[in-house]
């Protein structure tokens, strides 16, 4: 495996240019190798940053390492979620995105009635 840059200048047409040979991407094991459990799961949660907090558990869970208290997971889940229904979906059906209620994020709980508003007939609560 090339885990380094290699750059050569070759001369084209009486000029200089860099050839350049990439390293080939590490492996997400070469990545943790040698790394103390900690530093791992760290690393972990970094790499996969989608739910970041999850992967983490995950890994602790994995290397018997103490769980991690639920508010970190619990409110990353909200934060993605709420990315998901109010921006990503309305730009995906080619909406504008909706806006968030003030204090959404002390009271989750504000959320619920903006999107029950904006749900089709057939599926609005009551």
């Amino acid at each position: 495996m090339r885990s380094r840059l290699v750059i050569t200048l070759r001369e084209r047409d009486g000029r200089f240019a860099p050839d350049l040979i990439l390293p080939q991407p590490l492996t997400t094991e070469a990545m943790l190798l040698g790394l103390t459990p900690d530093h791992a799961v760290e690393m972990l949660g970094r790499l996969f940053n989608l739910c970041r907090h999850a992967q983490e558990a995950a890994a602790r869970l994995a290397l018997g390492l103490p769980a991690m208290e639920g508010a970190p997971c619990r409110n990353e889940i909200l934060r993605d979620s709420v990315f998901r229904l109010f921006m990503a979906l309305p730009a995906a059906m080619g909406q504008a995105a909706v806006p968030l209620p003030k204090g959404w994020q002390a009271e989750p709980a504000v959320l619920a009635p903006v999107v029950c508003r904006k749900l089709p007939a057939p599926f609005r609560p009551g």
